[in-house]
C-alpha cells in the first residue's frame, strides 16, 4: 500500500509540476493556456484513480489554512464569487496576488504581517481556478453520496 501512495504521490507532483510549468509556458492565440489543461486533465485523471470514499484526516496546519481561506471568502460574501467565472480569470486574479505576495514579502517588517494575508489570497483563487477546471466535482459528489 504504501508502494501505491508513494507512486500516487508522485504521479501528482509530476502533474503539478506541469501544470506550473505549462501555466508560465506557451498562451494560445485565444490566451488560453492549452498544455496546461492537457496537464490538469492528467492531474483530474490521478484524482479520479484515488479510492472513492476514503476518509482522509486533516493535518492540523491544512485545516488551520482551510480555516483562514474560508474567513477571507465570507469576507467577501458580498461579491457575486467565482461560479460563472473562466479559468482564465482565476488565472490571471493568481498572477495578481502572486505579485501582491511578492511586494508583501519585499516591503520590510511591515510585509511580515501583510505576507500571509496575501498568501491566503493566493490560495482562494488557486481553489476558484481548480474548482472552474472540474477538479472538486467529484470530491463534492463522494460527500453527497452520489
Amino acid at each position: 500500500m504504501a508502494e501505491i501512495k508513494e507512486r500516487v504521490l508522485a504521479e501528482v507532483q509530476n502533474a503539478i509540476d506541469q501544470c506550473e510549468g505549462a501555466l508560465k509556458a506557451n498562451k494560445d492565440e485565444d490566451g488560453m493556456w492549452t498544455e496546461s489543461l492537457e496537464a490538469w486533465k492528467y492531474v483530474q485523471a490521478i484524482l479520479q484513480r484515488s479510492p472513492k470514499g476514503e476518509v482522509v484526516d486533516l493535518r492540523p496546519e491544512v485545516l488551520a489554512f482551510a480555516k483562514l481561506m474560508e474567513t477571507k471568502l465570507r469576507g467577501n460574501d458580498f461579491r457575486p464569487g467565482w461560479k460563472d467565472c473562466t479559468p482564465k480569470w482565476a488565472v490571471g486574479r493568481i498572477e495578481d496576488e502572486l505579485e501582491e505576495l511578492q511586494d508583501a514579502m519585499n516591503s520590510g517588517p511591515d510585509g511580515i504581517y501583510e505576507a500571509p494575508e496575501e498568501a491566503v489570497d493566493v490560495a482562494n483563487f488557486c481553489m476558484m481556478f481548480v474548482d472552474l477546471m472540474g477538479g472538486l466535482s467529484y470530491i463534492a459528489e463522494e460527500e453527497d453520496g452520489s
